[in-house]
């Protein structure tokens, strides 16, 4: 998890050289959720998978169905889908989903990340702050509502003189 987080920094600090922030938060804004994804692949964690799946696809709609019921210009422009921010959304979803699945410290890097996004889309004025605060909740509650904590398997075996143990310990 540690390489995945390092891996989204140094994106970071590879896009933010060359001075285009709207291009770095788009870029960042996929690999966050990526990460997650990724995360629950290497883990081989099906149910993570399955729970990522909810999330995203739960954070996605809602948001592009909120811009299109509640008409919002954005800053630079007439077009009226600025409601909720797609990219914070989707950047805190990721971020959300590595916190609850498998723990904050997983976490930190992510949500500095996913913060750079929602100031990436201010700064390039696609999204009135309150988009970006709008769209940082609708990931990390979609996240809150369809991710459990990632618990492997507890095995021990106790071997006494005149007798054997086995005993799994599992969390649902």
């Amino acid at each position: 998890m540690k390489k995945i987080s390092l891996f989204i920094y140094l994106i970071h600090l590879f896009f933010a050289q060359s001075s285009d922030v709207e291009t770095s938060g788009d870029i960042i804004q996929l690999a966050i959720p990526a990460s997650g994804l990724l995360a629950a692949l290497i883990l081989d964690d099906g149910e993570g998978q399955k729970e990522f799946a909810y999330s995203f696809a739960t954070a996605v709609i809602f948001t592009h169905l909120m811009k299109r019921i509640v008409p919002s210009k954005r800053p630079n422009s007439d077009n009226t889908q600025s409601y909720i921010s797609g990219h914070t959304a989707a950047a805190f979803q990721g971020a959300a989903f590595i916190h609850f699945r498998y723990g904050l410290k997983s976490a930190i890097i992510p949500y500095l990340a996913a913060t750079f996004v929602g100031y990436s889309r201010v700064y390039s004025k696609q999204h009135h702050i309150s988009d970006v605060f709008r769209g940082c909740a609708v990931g990390i509650l979609s996240s809150y509502i369809f991710t459990s904590e990632f618990a492997e398997p507890n095995i021990s075996i106790d071997i006494g003189e005149k007798s054997a143990k086995l005993s799994a310990f599992i969390n649902f």
